[in-house]
């Protein structure tokens, strides 16, 4: 459980999971340029597609004094602008999550772990919003 509120007529929970599948689908407005990756930079790709497995377990989620805290570590295509895709990305999420879920998100941080290209290239550029 991440956020309990008690009003007149019951308790509202929300849980990580839900916060997760919010930034989970804010990825999708970038058709494919960006992917969820664990720290090595490893996505699950088309299997996870194809299969249905949610990858939203990449997503950290954390409480803080002031919010909640959203880190995610994700690949970007070649030719993608790294600036760009970020301030959308934060943008995004801190809309998505207040405008769903009402809940204050405090920060976002994305490391950036790889960028894909024929082979995947190694990165670790972490942007804060």
């Amino acid at each position: 459980m991440l956020y309990k509120l008690d009003t007149e007529t019951g308790q509202i929970i929300i849980d990580k999971a839900v916060i997760r599948r919010i930034v989970a689908e804010c990825l999708g407005v970038f058709e494919g340029k960006v992917r969820l990756a664990n720290y090595k930079g490893q996505s699950r790709g088309m299997v996870s597609k194809i299969s249905g497995i949610d990858d939203s377990g990449l997503i950290t989620v954390a409480k803080s004094q002031t919010g909640i805290e959203i880190r995610i570590n994700i690949t970007i295509r070649f030719g993608t602008s790294i600036n760009r895709v970020t301030d959308q990305l934060i943008a995004d999420i801190k809309e998505n999550v207040f405008k769903l879920a009402g809940v204050e998100v405090s920060g976002v941080t994305i490391l950036i772990v790889g960028i894909m290209s024929k082979k995947l290239v190694r990165r670790n550029i972490e942007v804060k919003g």
